[in-house]
C-alpha cells in the first residue's frame, strides 16, 4: 500500500525533470571552468576528511566544545562562500541543485551541523554522513582552484536509505521532492534535527502574467520566521496532461513581514518549456552578487536586478521570471 501511494505521489507531484545538456551559447558573464588542480589530489582530500571526522568523534566524546564551536563556524562560513560545483552523474541536475540550495540556507546549515555534532557518530546515518562530507569538501577546498566534486557517494547513500521506495534514480526528477526526501532522511537519522529545522515552505499560485511575488507573499499571511521557502506552482493539468506554467512573476529581492525585512538568498530555476524535462540551475546571492551554479560550472551574474538575469542557453523559458521555482528568503542579520 505504501509503495502504491509513493508511486502515485511521484506521478502527480514530481513532474519537473532534468536532462543532460552540452550545447551552450557564448556567455558574456565570467565563466569558471571545471579543472582539477594538481596540488589537491583526491587521496589527500579524502585523508583530510577522515582525519577531521575522527577528531570530531574524539572531541564529542571528551566534550571539547570550544574547538567544536570554532569548527562549526568555519564550516558554515566556508560552505556559504563556496564556489564548488557538482558533477552531473546522468540526469542528476535536480540532485546537484537540491544540495546547492540547501547549502545556501544558513538556517539549515546551522541546524544540520549542530544536530550532527550533538549526535554520536553512527555509520548507519549514511545520508547525514555523506552530506557532512560534502560540507567538509567545500571547507577543505576553500581558496583552492578546484571547481567541482563528484557526489556519487551522496547519491548512493540516498538511494540506499530509500531503497524500499519505487523511485527511478537515473531518470529525471523534481528538485523539491528530492529536497523533501533528504530532509526526511536526516530527520530519521539525527533526532535533534526534528526540533531544530524550522524553515517552512509555502506554495503560491501565479494567477496572471507578471504577478508580483511580494503581493502574493503578503496574501499568504506568512508568520515572522528566521527563513522560509516559496514554492511557485508551475504546473497545471490541461487536456489530461501535466503542462508547465511559464508565466512571468516579478521577483522581489527585499520583502517585509511584520516589520522584519527578508532578503532573497537563493533561487532554484527550472529551465525548459515542458514539465517532464528540462534543466535545473541554482542562483545564490553573496553580497549582492548572484552566482549561477550549473552542475560543474558556475557563472557570476553582475546584474543588480534579479529579474533581468537570463540563463542564456538553448531553452526558451530561460529568464528567471519565467523559470523561478523555489525561492529562499532569509531574515536580514540572521
Amino acid at each position: 500500500m505504501n509503495i502504491i501511494l509513493f508511486i502515485t505521489i511521484i506521478n502527480i507531484f514530481s513532474i519537473f525533470g532534468c536532462t543532460n545538456k552540452n550545447k551552450t551559447e557564448n556567455l558574456k558573464e565570467t565563466i569558471y571552468s571545471n579543472k582539477f588542480p594538481s596540488r589537491f589530489s583526491k587521496k589527500y582530500i579524502k585523508n583530510e576528511i577522515n582525519k577531521i571526522i575522527e577528531e570530531i568523534k574524539i572531541k564529542i566524546k571528551n566534550d571539547k566544545t570550544n574547538e567544536l564551536e570554532n569548527l562549526k563556524l568555519k564550516l558554515i562560513d566556508s560552505v556559504l562562500k563556496s564556489k564548488i560545483g557538482f558533477k552531473n552523474l546522468g540526469n542528476t541536475c535536480y540532485m546537484n541543485s537540491a544540495i546547492q540550495f540547501l547549502n545556501s540556507n544558513k538556517l539549515f546549515l546551522k541546524c544540520f551541523i549542530n544536530s550532527y555534532f550533538q549526535c554520536k557518530y553512527n555509520d548507519k546515518n549514511i545520508v547525514s554522513n555523506s552530506l557532512f562530507k560534502i560540507l567538509l569538501y567545500k571547507y577543505l577546498l576553500n581558496g583552492s582552484n578546484k571547481k567541482w566534486i563528484n557526489i556519487v557517494d551522496f547519491k548512493d547513500s540516498v538511494v540506499e536509505a530509500n531503497k524500499f521506495k519505487a523511485y527511478k534514480w537515473n531518470e529525471q526528477g523534481d528538485v523539491y521532492f528530492f529536497i523533501d526526501m533528504i530532509i526526511d532522511n536526516i530527520k530519521n537519522e539525527l533526532l535533534n534535527f526534528k526540533k531544530s529545522y524550522i524553515c517552512n515552505t509555502y506554495e503560491i499560485e501565479i494567477s496572471k502574467e507578471n504577478d508580483n511575488i511580494k503581493e502574493i507573499i503578503n496574501k499568504k499571511n506568512i508568520p515572522q520566521e528566521e527563513a522560509f521557502i516559496i514554492k511557485i506552482n508551475r504546473v497545471k493539468k490541461e487536456n489530461n496532461k501535466i503542462v508547465k506554467i511559464n508565466k512571468n512573476v516579478i521577483i522581489e529581492e527585499i520583502i517585509e513581514i511584520s516589520n522584519s525585512k527578508y532578503f532573497l538568498k537563493s533561487i532554484v530555476s527550472h529551465i525548459g518549456d515542458k514539465a517532464s524535462n528540462g534543466h535545473y540551475v541554482v542562483y545564490i546571492n553573496n553580497n549582492n552578487t548572484w552566482t549561477c551554479f550549473d552542475d560543474k560550472k558556475y557563472y557570476i551574474k553582475y546584474s543588480h536586478d534579479i529579474n533581468k538575469i537570463n540563463y542564456k542557453k538553448i531553452f526558451t523559458s530561460k529568464n528567471i521570471k519565467q523559470s523561478a521555482y523555489l525561492l529562499l528568503y532569509e531574515k536580514i542579520n540572521i
